[in-house]
């Protein structure tokens, strides 16, 4: 069963996006968004009120990462 054909939008260009995949795209950048923030607000605190350096955190969090994806 094929789909109907999107059709055009007002000014004539070809849409290529349904409703389902605005939504699919909607919460994928919800989620980065969040993650983003995450990032900021502990850069925030480490710099700010721990008074590390930039560097240093972010070398802490790489440090995590490579550690969390490496345990198995």
């Amino acid at each position: 069963m094929s789909k109907k054909p999107l059709g055009k939008d007002k000014f004539g260009v070809q849409k290529v996006m349904r409703v389902k995949d605005y939504f699919g795209d909607a919460t994928g950048q919800f989620a980065l968004n969040a993650m983003s923030t995450l990032v900021g607000q502990l850069t925030y605190f480490y710099t700010d009120k721990v008074g590390m350096a930039g560097g240093a955190v972010s070398t802490k969090f790489f440090v995590f990462y490579v550690r969390t994806h490496l345990q198995t």
